[in-house]
C-alpha cells in the first residue's frame, strides 16, 4: 500500500545461478510502463527502460558447480595401485576456452600421507564417464607438500590439449591413490 502523497522505495535483489558462467552479465531494469501494475487505473509515462548505470558481471566458479561423483571402491587392498579415490567434474569457467592448471587435494581420512599412501596421481576422463587406466590419459603424479598433494596438471606436454576445455564440454578429473604394502612384524 502506498499512502497518498508519499513514495515507496523498492529493492530487487538477485544473484547468479549455478548455470551462470564467468563473464555472463546480469542487468535488471524496467523495460516499459507495462512493467508496473497498480490497483487504481493510472497512466505511467516517462522514458523507458529504467535501469541502473552499469551491469553486474559474473566472476568465478562456485564450489557448488563442481560435482563430486560417487566412488565405488569401498576398500583399498594393501599393496594395490590405481584405486579410484576422488572423481570430480569441473565445468569450464566461462564461454571461452579454459584450462585447469593446478589441482590440489587433501587426505580427509586417517591414512598417514607419507607412511600409508604410496602416491596420488591425476587422470583425465576420456569422455565415457568410467575410470579406466588403460584408456584414460594419466596427467601425472601429484607431489605431497606437507598438507596436500599438488599437481600442476596444466603443464602436461602430452595432454595439454586435453586439459583445455571449451565452453560446452565439462572435464572430469580423477584421482587414484596407491597404498604402500606393509608387513606385520617387519623390522
Amino acid at each position: 500500500m502506498i499512502p497518498p502523497a508519499t513514495t515507496v522505495r523498492l529493492y530487487v535483489v538477485g544473484g547468479a545461478s549455478l548455470t551462470a558462467r564467468d563473464a555472463d552479465v546480469l542487468d535488471l531494469g524496467l523495460a516499459n510502463a507495462q512493467a508496473l501494475t497498480f490497483t487504481n487505473v493510472l497512466t505511467v509515462n516517462g522514458s523507458f527502460p529504467i535501469s541502473p548505470i552499469g551491469s553486474f558481471p559474473v566472476d568465478g566458479t562456485s564450489a557448488a558447480q563442481i560435482t563430486a561423483n560417487n566412488v565405488g571402491t569401498p576398500t583399498f587392498a594393501v599393496g594395490s595401485t590405481r584405486n579410484l579415490a576422488l572423481d570430480v567434474r569441473i565445468p569450464a569457467n566461462g564461454w571461452q576456452a579454459d584450462a585447469l592448471q593446478r589441482l590440489a587435494v587433501q587426505n580427509l581420512g586417517s591414512a598417514r600421507p607419507t607412511d600409508e599412501v604410496a602416491g596420488v596421481e591425476a587422470w583425465l576422463d576420456d569422455g565415457d564417464g568410467d575410470f579406466k587406466p588403460s584408456a584414460d590419459p594419466r596427467l601425472g603424479a601429484m607431489a605431497f607438500t606437507g598438507d596436500r598433494w599438488d599437481g600442476r596438471v596444466g603443464r602436461s606436454r602430452t595432454h595439454g590439449a586435453a586439459l583445455a576445455s571449451d565452453a560446452s564440454r565439462r572435464g572430469r578429473w580423477r584421482l587414484e591413490r596407491r597404498r604402500r604394502s606393509h608387513r606385520q612384524g617387519a623390522e
